[in-house]
């Protein structure tokens, strides 16, 4: 809704305008895991239908933003406004990244649902640790493009890490109970998926943060 091509005229403005509609569609982004999640965890075919719906929408976005990005960098600009430009595209492409990943866990959300088996309660609690870390990370990463907060990006990178871990203690932890039967074979897949997409995620966050950080210097 900011992406105005009468605006152009004074790149300032028009760059100003992008990096907003960037944070709405990172926003959109956090929302987006949030209810890919819910899906998941609730066996929610009427989640799973909204997060494709909106997997649409964050790619009519991407396209759009990019597009304006690619029209703002053909104007006069300076060393420092060509730089702006390249992390907001950059940007761009890791927040839909960040949606493709949703997706993905609604897909996976759609074959749990489908399974009679259930992730064991040990499971989930971790799953939902780890979905916290990302989330958060996801959000502080969002503050920090909207705002230049150096203290959101440290928040994204602490909890990369932390998601990192995670990945590794709980894909052992899992394939432990998968040897010794206590989960199925088919949920078991389903959730070590999982794991790699909110790693994944956490990923792309941590590189929206650290664009920020390049930014500010």
């Amino acid at each position: 809704r900011h992406l105005d091509a009468r605006i152009m005229e004074s790149p300032s403005l028009a760059i100003e305008s992008v990096d907003r509609e960037i944070v709405n569609m990172g926003n959109l982004a956090v929302n987006h895991l949030s209810i890919a999640m819910d899906a998941l965890l609730s066996k929610s075919v009427k989640k799973i239908k909204t997060v494709r719906k909106m997997e649409e929408t964050m790619d009519k976005l991407a396209q759009l933003i990019t597009e304006y990005l690619v029209n703002i960098s053909n104007l006069s600009l300076t060393m420092e406004q060509h730089l702006h430009i390249n992390m907001l595209l950059n940007t761009v492409n890791d927040v839909e990244r960040i949606g493709d990943h949703c997706d993905n866990i609604g897909e996976l959300a759609e074959r749990y649902c489908k399974e009679e088996g259930e992730f064991s309660d040990k499971a989930v609690k971790g799953l939902k640790k780890m979905y916290a870390k990302t989330i958060e990370g996801t959000e502080s990463a969002m503050v920090a493009r909207a705002t230049g907060d150096l203290e959101a990006v440290e928040i994204t990178m602490t909890n990369e890490e932390l998601v990192d871990i995670m990945e590794i203690e709980l894909r052992k932890e899992h394939v432990k109970r998968l040897s010794k039967k206590l989960c199925s074979t088919k949920t078991g897949v389903i959730y070590l998926d999982v794991l790699t997409n909110l790693e994944r995620i956490s990923d792309h966050a941590m590189n929206i943060a650290e664009y920020v950080q390049e930014e500010r210097g």
